[in-house]
């Protein structure tokens, strides 16, 4: 369940999420067909602009270049209906558009590109701060594999 406190882009937290380091948790992945979601989780004392700071999942398998699943804040990638701001101590849930009305009524980002699915197991999944090129990109901030 979202719990974003803060559904709209501010000057103060955009402030702090470019002074401080990006400190974010995926907190869990579900994968389930077309309920396939992503949660977010922020453990920090402050809000975070997730689409000023560049934040992005990709995926990958098998392959070393992986394969953009969303650009949070990017209208190419999906809609935000909860905003790009995850609260302090908040989560930020990123769900495929074709979820049930259920799960895109708790969405803080609603994913519109094929590629925010989970077919099979064995993924590797990346939240970084821009375009990942690799496993050893300086962009990541976290990565995780989805069994």
């Amino acid at each position: 369940m979202s719990t974003n406190s803060n559904s709209n882009s501010n000057s103060s937290a955009s402030a702090i999420a470019n002074s401080a380091p990006l400190e974010l948790v995926i907190n869990k992945i579900y994968a389930t067909g077309n309920n396939d979601f992503i949660e977010i989780y922020n453990p920090t004392d402050y809000a975070i602009d997730l689409a000023e700071a560049g934040i992005r999942l990709e995926k990958s398998k098998t392959a070393e270049d992986p394969g953009l699943m969303i650009r949070i804040g990017n209208l190419k990638d999906g809609s935000f209906p909860g905003g790009t701001v995850i609260g302090a101590k908040s989560y930020y849930l990123i769900v495929r558009d074709d979820a049930s009305p259920y799960h895109l009524n708790l969405a803080d980002a609603i994913a519109t590109r094929s590629e925010f699915n989970f077919t099979g197991n064995g993924y590797i999944i990346y939240l970084g701060k821009g375009s990942i090129s690799s496993s050893a990109d300086t962009d990541i901030i976290l990565s995780l594999i989805h069994i």
